[in-house]
């Protein structure tokens, strides 16, 4: 399947989503085709943007859009929006949402009007009689987070729910996919009876199609069986810490009162055996009084000295000795320091080189004279959180940077370099300063491109944007437009004479040969000079009389540079 193209997968309903390799986070947008009503489905992040306009264009055009539905405020859903918004030109285009998450949208000023699911009940319909109905799915991800069904087509827009961890992404899923979508409900749905409730009130449709924000696209034939295996599931492995307070407070009373022992104990036994953390009640000598299922379940009677008083660091690091040092910190050494709730992390080197660690919450325990006499502690895994929340932040730096720089050279783009000259020019009014724009197109570059072929040409551009760098002071700018075209803003500038001196290094660094194909070739350049507020003061004039400028170079003979004027 050709993922560079759209794919129609129901009547007018289309995959415009992106492929990106080796990555098993996939998002997906969609667009229902519907005249000039046209919908836009959950468009994705910038990193996507690209991807996502060319698709679209290909089935409509971008006017005929007429809503954006946004199922959750998560950049990787909404940040392209306000692009979007200036490519669509519409006044009347609308961001179909919940208003629990439009409260947030605003922060990606996105500036449509909002058409919020739960003041226009729960359904949209078009002019020409298209329908979609909103089914909220609160806390799945989200507070105001719902899905959409299409009763025609009898399709259902998920959002987060049914998405997956593939790292090798098929565009339908199997019927393993299962185990795809566990490895993200655990981590992304905040608890089993808040999702069991999403569950069954999304297996009431009649169901041809899931399509997920995330992992695969889900045929009938799967999804009830998908629904039964999903119900059964533990999730919320990361936020649950909150229910395991509550558990740690009722075995605090229940240890305090002393009263009806074995019934209590009964009862508390039962209580925590329901969690998935191991947790146990450990005296101040290091014997364990109670443990849960969990916690029993790493019992080596090998390592234990007394089967009848194990101790807690033989039960739960099988070891003779209690914990220790920086990597694993005694919980309960820290509560009798401390008297208090603490929190430790344990880092625990696994066979293969890789690292497992443990979040362990200690709450005290303490007599009618304030003394504590033991602990109540609750282990997490907390390992594929961090490596999920490491991945996280590192795609969310390289989407930021790609967003913004040029692939070849690394330099800032358009929309950089727009940025870096407003702030230029609020520095220079501020300090009385000038400022100056120089609009760069290298000389004869198309025939570098023919001769030696794109490769070469490339490491020509790439060469010209390092000289470049080198040459200018850390406060100016260099960026690409692309192709050939450059532009560089001068920060700081005194007087024009200061530009002249500059710019005589940056020409004879461009000057110098570069080597390619055993054979050296000599670049030079036109270019266009625009000087704030001389010539003036709005960043989108400086800019042009700068192109303006570079162009009258050009026709000058080239190899050269030129100053705007308004005679130009």
């Amino acid at each position: 399947m050709d993922f560079t193209k759209a794919v129609e997968i129901s009547n007018k309903i289309y995959w415009i989503g992106s492929y990106i390799e080796n990555d098993p986070f996939q998002c997906h947008a969609y667009l229902i085709k519907n005249n000039d009503e046209s919908i836009l489905i959950d468009p994705g992040s910038m990193l996507e943007f690209d991807s996502l306009i060319a698709k679209t264009r290909s089935i409509i055009d971008l006017k005929d859009i007429k809503y954006i539905v946004l199922h959750h405020q998560d950049p990787d859903l909404a940040a392209s929006v306000p692009a979007i918004e200036k490519l669509i030109g519409r006044d009347d285009l609308q961001i179909v949402t919940h208003s629990r998450i439009t409260v947030l949208l605003k922060h990606y000023l996105i500036k449509s009007k909002y058409y919020e699911i739960d003041h226009n009940d729960h359904k949209l319909v078009t002019d020409n009689g298209l329908s979609l109905d909103f089914i909220s799915t609160p806390y799945c991800h989200s507070p105001g987070a719902f899905v959409s069904y299409e009763p025609a087509s009898k399709v259902l827009f998920s959002s987060d729910i049914f998405g997956g961890l593939e790292e090798s992404w098929q565009f339908y899923a199997t019927e393993n996919y299962f185990q795809q979508a566990k490895a993200f409900h655990a981590s992304y749905m905040p608890g089993k009876d808040i999702f069991n409730y999403t569950l069954r009130k999304i297996e009431q449709l009649d169901i041809n199609l899931i399509l997920p924000q995330h992992g695969s696209i889900i045929k009938r034939k799967y999804i009830a069986k998908l629904i039964d295996d999903l119900k059964n599931m533990d999730c919320g492995l990361y936020i649950d810490n909150n229910y395991n307070e509550e558990l740690l407070d009722m075995i605090e009373q229940l240890e305090e009162s002393k009263q009806a022992l074995k019934q209590q104990q009964e009862f508390l036994q039962n209580i925590i055996d329901g969690a998935i953390d191991p947790m146990m009640v450990i005296n101040c000598d290091y014997t364990i009084s109670l443990m849960n299922n969990a916690a029993r379940s790493l019992i080596n009677d090998d390592l234990i000295e007394d089967i009848n008083k194990p101790k807690c660091y033989e039960v739960s690091h099988h070891r003779n000795t209690p914990c220790e040092g920086k990597d694993e910190p005694c919980p309960l050494q820290k509560v009798m320091e401390q008297k208090k709730v603490v929190q430790v992390t344990h880092n625990h080197p696994l066979p293969h080189g890789e690292m497992q660690y443990v979040e362990l919450s200690a709450k005290p325990l303490t007599n009618d004279k304030g003394e504590v006499y033991a602990i109540i502690e609750s282990a997490h895994d907390i390992t594929l959180h961090l490596k999920n929340q490491e991945e996280l932040n590192e795609q969310k730096k390289l989407s930021d940077y790609r967003a913004s720089h040029d692939d070849l050279t690394g330099l800032p783009d358009r929309s950089l370099l727009m940025d870096r000259l407003r702030q230029t020019i609020k520095q220079a009014k501020r300090h009385h300063n000038k400022a100056a724009v120089l609009f760069i197109d290298l000389d004869n570059f198309k025939p570098v491109n023919d001769t030696y072929g794109h490769k070469n040409g490339d490491k020509v551009l790439k060469i010209i944007a390092r000289r470049f760098k080198k040459h200018l002071r850390q406060i100016d700018t260099v960026a690409r437009l692309g192709g050939d075209e450059f532009v560089i803003v001068f920060n700081s500038i005194k007087q024009t004479s200061d530009i002249n001196e500059v710019l005589e290094k940056l020409i004879d660094a461009v000057n110098k040969p570069i080597s390619i194909d055993q054979a050296e070739v000599k670049m030079t350049m036109s270019i266009g000079i625009s000087v704030y507020p001389d010539d003036a003061v709005k960043t989108k004039y400086l800019l042009d009389y700068a192109d303006i400028a570079m162009y009258r170079a050009k026709d000058a003979g080239r190899n050269m540079h030129q100053y705007y004027n308004n005679k130009l």
